[in-house]
């Protein structure tokens, strides 16, 4: 809307959750800054800067350079938060892992059906093999699908190591 002309500013709640990457609120502090230009009919029509609201900080006027410098220093704050809670949880779920704790989903493949794929392997089947026999079977996949494939008894049996 901003770009076709259609409106002429951008309000957000907190500055800090329009992006948590820096780069990207450079690039829209950036592309705020430019007219904008629009066709109306035949012709072309020059349209002002649009203009960045954050309702949080309703005193920060982006149309200036203090205004854009402190939305740059909010961003780059909004980036480093981002970037310590990706930190936390990589380090939770080495914790969790190093307890023998599960991490990640509920996982699509019974127990059964891993542990099978583990001993027709360690019998001399390649994956082919075990795909064969789970779909001679009538093993049914955990995702719905209509057979079992090579790639995914691979999968089953990386995912049981």
């Amino acid at each position: 809307m901003l770009d076709a002309g259609e409106a002429g500013v951008l309000v957000v709640a907190k500055l800090d959750r329009l992006t948590r990457r820096k780069i990207d609120l450079e690039a829209l502090i950036e592309k705020m800054g430019r007219t904008r230009k629009v066709r109306v009919g035949r012709q072309w029509k020059e349209l002002p800067p649009w203009q960045l609201v954050p309702v949080d900080m309703p005193s920060f006027d982006t149309t200036e350079p203090s205004g854009r410098l402190a939305a740059s220093v909010v961003g780059s704050a909004a980036q480093y938060e981002r970037e310590m809670i990706a930190k936390r949880t990589k380090d939770a779920l080495a914790v969790k892992k190093a307890r023998g704790e599960r991490v990640g989903g509920i996982p699509l493949v019974p127990e059964a059906v891993r542990q099978r794929v583990v001993r027709l392997r360690k019998r001399g089947y390649g994956w082919l093999g075990i795909a064969k026999a789970l779909n001679d079977d009538k093993v049914k996949p955990g995702r719905g699908g209509q057979k079992r494939y090579a790639s995914t008894a691979k999968r089953v049996w990386e995912s049981a190591q």
